[in-house]
């Protein structure tokens, strides 16, 4: 079962070499793989790269590991041919005087003060590159962001940015690789092309980006609720239902892990509930099941069932492996199950409720007792635990609200009589796998 929850091969289809090392390293941890695959498979990722000790690392002695004096050689025709502007760039008038949103007057800055011609900032771009391939993430960093002030070629621009993003992805730097993010997706909605060829360029770039920000969502402190607002956008919605329907488990965590608290929680949801409906013929996961058992199909042996699998899904996740990240969604989770139930249910015992979220009795009252009482708006009431049984205390409320409220109730009960019935009459389960990406 891990490995048909395993994404991993998914997301390397979109991400750089560099980036897909830290998950193919995670995957050596959790033993679902042959080891022997896994070194293989990070030899094949660094092979082409200028990692000579890693691959020395990997396969000692191995015929295809490049000559390192090679590389100490290049790096010192890059350091002669660097001296000029590096000199330059360290100048502190100079400093003083470059601005990030004038890359033409900073090149006649340098080229009227230092006698530099243009063509010899290329070489920031070549060194930043060969940098990086060396695995050097913080100097590939620096040369990538000196070249972005100075150069004018829109192609190697791009590129510097993306290179600029990964090093500080790498390098761990992610309030920086958020500034990074954020310009490059800036540069990919500019984009103005008519043709067929733009549109398909343009979905290309979003799907890498949406990969790459993978790392940004889960380690920023803002990036579950960047990954939310991000989705909200058709643009790139479609991205993610037409290129990477897998990211739908990203998506469904950071809504879990943001709604609660937030003044849009039942659009949050809701719009979560619509893509999971809408995308279930091409990707579905436990996380995804969950979601479509609690609020759309309101059956609670599912419920509980799809919850123990998700427990699994974070453990050998890497992007999820996070154990705060774990405690968060488990705990918004549980809320959100346990107050659908008492909505059903006017009164239910503690056991019963504490079976659909995972928990013993004792544990179940104790997260119970630490739960606040009111998050927001959305939870006018809520669950009030006495005499072993555990129910929604209801307020004064218009008519209009409690017609609502009760025709609400009745639909959810009304479903979940059903699927009580279906279960009595032991209907035969819809076939699915774990997994279904096609």
């Amino acid at each position: 079962m891990a490995q048909a929850q395993d994404l991993t091969w998914h997301l390397l289809q979109f991400l750089d070499r560099h980036l897909s090392l830290p998950l193919v390293n995670h995957l050596t941890e959790l033993g679902i793989y042959s080891q022997s695959d896994l070194v293989e498979a990070q030899y094949e990722l660094v092979k082409n790269t200028n990692m000579v000790d890693y691959m020395e690392s990997l396969k000692p002695g191995n015929t295809e590991n490049p000559d390192k004096s090679h590389l100490i050689h290049k790096q010192e025709d890059f350091e002669a041919t660097s001296a000029a502007i590096r000199r330059a760039l360290e100048d502190q008038d100079i400093k003083s005087q470059i601005s990030s949103h004038d890359n033409t007057k900073n090149c006649e800055i340098l080229t009227s003060k230092f006698n530099l011609p243009v063509s010899s900032f290329e070489v920031l771009y070549e060194y930043g590159t060969f940098q990086f391939s060396c695995g050097n993430y913080t100097a590939a960093a620096e040369y990538f962001y000196h070249y972005r002030l100075l150069s004018t070629n829109s192609t190697t621009l791009l590129s510097s940015l993306w290179g600029l993003l990964a090093s500080n992805i790498l390098k761990g730097s992610f309030d920086d690789a958020l500034s990074n993010f954020n310009t490059l997706r800036e540069s990919i909605d500019r984009q103005q092309n008519s043709q067929d060829k733009g549109t398909v360029v343009q979905l290309q770039q979003r799907t890498w980006l949406l990969h790459w920000g993978l790392f940004i969502f889960f380690n920023h402190p803002q990036g579950r609720d960047l990954l939310v607002d991000l989705l909200s956008h058709t643009a790139y919605l479609n991205t993610l239902q037409t290129a990477c329907p897998w990211l739908l488990r990203y998506y469904a965590t950071a809504v879990i892990v943001t709604s609660r608290n937030s003044p849009q929680q039942s659009k949050l949801i809701r719009d979560l509930v619509r893509v999971v409906t809408i995308e279930h013929y091409q990707y579905t996961d436990p996380i995804t099941k969950l979601i479509d058992a609690l609020y759309t199909h309101f059956d609670f042996t599912q419920v509980e069932k799809h919850l123990k699998d998700t427990e699994k899904v974070f453990v050998h996740d890497f992007f999820l492996s996070s154990h705060h990240l774990k405690q968060v969604f488990f705990n918004n989770i549980r809320f959100y199950i346990t107050h659908a139930y008492c909505r059903i249910h006017s009164h239910v015992s503690v056991a019963e409720v504490a079976n659909k979220v995972g928990l013993n009795e004792a544990s179940f009252l104790q997260w119970l007792s630490e739960q606040p009482e009111q998050q927001n708006d959305n939870e006018k009431a809520f669950i009030v635990a006495s005499d072993n049984t555990i129910h929604i205390p209801h307020n004064q409320q218009s008519i209009v609200t409690s017609i609502l409220d009760r025709s609400a109730a009745i639909a959810l009960r009304s479903q979940s009589i059903k699927n009580a019935l279906d279960s009595a009459l032991e209907y035969p389960p819809t076939p699915s796998a774990d997994v279904e990406v096609k």
